[in-house]
């Protein structure tokens, strides 16, 4: 009997359909799961009873085999149980759909990870979210969602400067605020960016110099003038 013969959850759109299998000592246990929901089984978020598709664990679920030694291997033939231990342990074919998803969540990962880092040298102001993400499409960039942020940034960037003058640089700046709003802006220096030094003036002002990727330097202007009130001078040095 193929899965053809087999009722699969009719909320599940087939296309979120795929296995997950699990060896050991040399069978091979499947089931049937729904892609988005196993993965979050896997990741100890999901219900593993929406996860599963067919409440079945199979030699081959494709012809639809059901296995018949899940005690031997498994110690129960619960199978919610079984399937928890063949999703968390085994592998799980992704879908197309949930590729896709991976991918998109992995560009706007790189994409915001340029734009905190990275400044057009010539007018060294931070490069819009927007103005990146269609240099990536004018340049043929392709995300590969197994790989790290950090290292698709640095080749992202460097096709990015074939049409976009682009470079990552940290910029030093030093702030001068009053006492009062000290403690205040103290705390979103070291969250944007490392704080060097901090000089008392005379007149109870603090004189305080930070380093911050060049991609952040707007918003951290923003907000320490908003905290102030505007009551702050702002050099780069």
């Amino acid at each position: 009997m193929g899965t053809q013969g087999i009722v699969i959850k009719e909320k599940q759109k087939s296309e979120e359909s795929t296995v997950a299998r699990l060896r050991r000592e040399g069978k091979v246990f499947e089931i049937l799961v729904d892609c988005k929901e196993a993965m979050k089984v896997r990741e100890g978020s999901g219900n593993i009873e929406e996860a599963l598709m067919v409440r079945e664990v199979f030699k081959d679920a494709g012809k639809g085999e059901k296995h018949g030694e899940l005690i031997k291997y498994f110690g129960t033939d619960d199978v919610a149980s079984i399937a928890s231990k063949i999703i968390s342990e085994g592998e799980i074919q992704l879908t197309q759909s949930y590729r896709n998803e991976l991918i998109e969540q992995k560009k706007k990962q790189v994409i915001n990870e340029i734009v905190s880092k990275a400044i057009d040298p010539k007018t060294k102001t931070p490069i819009p979210p927007k103005r990146i993400e269609l240099g990536m499409e004018q340049v043929g960039v392709k995300i590969d969602y197994l790989r790290s942020v950090e290292d698709q940034v640095k080749e992202v960037i460097e096709k990015l400067k074939a049409i976009i003058p682009i470079s990552i640089e940290e910029l030093m700046i030093k702030i001068t605020v009053s006492p009062q709003y000290t403690g205040k802006i103290y705390g979103i220096l070291k969250r944007y960016g490392q704080v060097l030094s901090q000089n008392y003036l005379s007149n109870g002002s603090s004189e305080i110099t930070v380093k911050v990727a060049g991609g952040l330097k707007n918003e951290l202007v923003s907000e320490v003038k908003s905290v102030t009130h505007g009551n702050i001078i702002i050099k780069e040095e």
